[in-house]
């Protein structure tokens, strides 16, 4: 499947000789394997170099970025806006999310809105930017900041990091 094609070229690019793909290294029809594997998540993500997340990802063969971003595409520059992209993602419907998102020290997240990286002080865009911390309104609501991202940009970011 794609993602599982994009997480290994991701692998070479940060030049890390490992990856673990549930799917992979969890017999899927051994409830025993399953439940034994399972306990283990926290060592598994406690050793980690990174948790690779395809974020808007619907189905294995999406790829990493869901399919690619698209021209005009809404990324991200706030750390409120990021989380509803996360909590409004396929990723986030899954059990195991949860676990990713609390048990990884560092993930790189692959969204519709752009690429992120996080550890677990701060969230960085594409081009090494911190997320702008929410500013609220008088009502009390968060406000986010948008930007919009064009083709342009969009292939020298995207598109460099998956060619051979």
């Amino acid at each position: 499947p794609t993602t599982l094609q994009d997480a290994i070229i991701v692998c070479k690019k940060i030049e890390e000789r490992y990856l673990w793909i549930d799917a992979l290294c969890i017999m899927q029809e051994s409830v025993r394997d399953m439940k034994l594997q399972i306990l283990r998540m926290r060592q598994i993500y406690a050793a980690a170099k990174c948790t690779i997340v395809a974020v808007s990802a619907d189905m294995a063969g999406s790829g990493l970025l869901g399919g690619g971003p698209a021209n005009n595409t809404l990324c991200c520059i706030s750390e409120g806006c990021h989380n509803s992209l996360l909590d409004s993602s396929p990723w986030s419907s899954h059990a195991w999310c949860y676990q990713e998102k609390i048990l990884s020290h560092r993930a790189i997240l692959f969204t519709s809105g752009g690429i992120y990286t996080q550890c677990q002080s701060i969230t960085v865009d594409m081009n090494g930017m911190p997320l702008a911390k929410d500013r609220k309104s008088e009502s009390g609501q968060v406000q986010c900041d948008w930007w919009y991202a064009f083709g342009s940009f969009l292939e020298q970011s995207w598109n460099p990091m998956f060619q051979q």
